[in-house]
């Protein structure tokens, strides 16, 4: 009587060859599943996603306004992340963030969203406008990276919906939405 489920297994096989060839095929799958996993990850990477696997690493981000930053990831906020670049603290709104660039691999931060590394001075809670309450009340000089590329340095000293900025000049009004950054000077 032929074995109608076996038949195409070789009845001389070595016991240990075989067990071999099962391992080689579960270790085979394995890898298959990891790179699966991975491509997953950076199929639904975004840049919050990875500045935030990013938290005191290096890399360079490249804004809507034309700037270039680059530096450590030392703080991120609920619409910000806040970069050291060499020494001077810039303050990026995400949603003018076009790219970021480090030698992190996408699909390999391990990232969630549920857990914001911040700094001691901010939560992860905290919204770009709180920054800039922040360098108002340390009588902190910056310099506005504006939507267009325009840039206003200066003392901001009121901020609402608008943040004015006192400027050697006068007075500059600007929408809180049109800043993309904020340096430190």
């Amino acid at each position: 009587m032929v074995d109608e489920f076996h038949h195409d297994r070789p009845t001389d096989q070595d016991p240990n060859a075989a067990l071999a060839g099962l391992r080689a095929e579960a270790m085979i799958e394995d890898l298959r599943a990891e790179r699966r996993e991975r491509e997953l990850t950076r199929i639904e990477a975004t840049t919050t996603s990875l500045l935030l696997g990013l938290v005191g690493s290096p890399c360079s981000l490249f804004c809507e306004n034309g700037d270039g930053i680059a530096g450590v990831v030392i703080e991120i906020g609920a619409d910000y992340v806040c970069i050291d670049a060499n020494g001077t603290l810039v303050w990026v709104r995400l949603d003018g963030i076009v790219a970021v660039s480090s030698r992190m691999d996408p699909g390999e931060v391990a990232a969630t969203s549920d857990v914001a590394p911040t700094s001691i001075e901010h939560s992860a809670r905290s919204m770009f406008v709180d920054v800039i309450e922040d360098l108002i009340y340390s009588e902190s000089e910056v310099n506005l990276g504006l939507r267009g590329g325009h840039n206003v340095s200066g003392s901001p000293i009121a901020v609402g919906e608008s943040l004015t900025v006192s400027t050697a000049g006068g007075h500059v009004l600007a929408s809180v939405t049109a800043i993309t950054t904020i340096r430190r000077i």
